[in-house]
């Protein structure tokens, strides 16, 4: 359970704090171009500061932008071209020196203001990418335009997430899998991912989830959530079926009729495009709400 694995990480943050004062602030940069690879399987660990993802230049398989705190993190970059494998992020015998109390979240510059250190990856276009990103407190902002993602994996132990399609992927995605904990998630444009399994696990947080975008035939969406809820945006061309296990929780589903265990839109059995949302919720709720395409 998403909760669980939280506390499980935050058990592990609290061990050791760094020493107060303690910044030595770096860059780390790496690239490398792009030649007859027909995959690429990436690993991010991130534990703290903020992260981004983009599509790379034509020219390059990846890049790396990274500031960092030396005397928090050490950074770890291979590749291994056998496999077409790439991990970057932070290792984990420095991931335990970190500390809860939010002064240690963030180095001071000499005027005093809060900083935090920053990663930037870029990746490929046209290449098929298996890609896990586990994140640990820290802000996210994935956007998968004009990439072709056949498989992602996303964790966010604590820190809000925004994930965005704005092009539609080269072919369908064969799954996604969010897992967020203690803080917001947003997922703009999801039709453009042409994902046929999605599954979303959120604690204490929630958000917003946009199903727009040019995709076709049947979509499941798995969606859990616990102390948080979401607000789902469906184009009004899809028929939407909502199938839903509610702990001191409500849905949201005006002009919705039941037929059996599920509630079914208004246009479901006429709509040429569909999604099946399999809702499940503890102290919290969803809203269907209609969008134009």
């Amino acid at each position: 359970m998403t909760a669980r694995r939280f506390l499980a990480i935050a058990g592990m943050l609290v061990l050791t704090a760094p020493a107060a004062g303690a910044q030595s602030w770096r860059t780390f940069t790496a690239q490398r171009a792009l030649g007859r690879e027909d995959s690429l399987r990436v690993v991010v660990s991130y534990g703290l500061g903020k992260f981004l993802l983009r599509a790379a230049e034509p020219a390059a398989l990846y890049s790396i932008d990274m500031r960092y705190d030396a005397d928090v993190f050490r950074v770890e970059k291979t590749y291994d071209a056998a496999s077409h494998t790439l991990r970057v992020g932070a290792d984990s015998a420095t991931a335990v020196r970190f500390n809860l109390s939010a002064k240690n979240f963030r180095g001071s510059n000499s005027h005093g203001r809060a900083e935090s250190g920053t990663m930037t990856l870029y990746l490929a276009r046209g290449v098929p990418l298996d890609l896990t990103v586990q994140l640990g407190i820290a802000t996210a902002d994935l956007d998968f335009g004009e990439l072709w993602v056949d498989r992602a994996k996303i964790e966010a132990a604590m820190g809000a997430a925004a994930i965005s399609f704005p092009t539609p992927n080269v072919h369908p995605m064969r799954e996604l899998i969010v897992d967020a904990a203690f803080g917001g998630l947003s997922i703009d444009h999801l039709g453009n991912a042409r994902a046929r399994h999605v599954r979303i696990e959120a604690a204490l947080g929630g958000g917003e989830i946009d199903l727009r975008g040019e995709w076709t035939g049947e979509m499941t969406i798995e969606v859990s959530s616990v102390l948080g809820g979401f607000n789902i945006s469906a184009p009004t061309d899809v028929g939407v079926r909502v199938n839903s296990t509610m702990r001191l929780a409500g849905m949201g589903l005006k002009g919705f009729t039941k037929r059996g265990d599920a509630y079914y839109s208004p246009n479901y059995d006429a709509a040429k495009r569909k999604v099946i949302i399999i809702a499940v919720a503890t102290l919290g709720g969803y809203d269907v709400r209609w969008v134009a395409p």
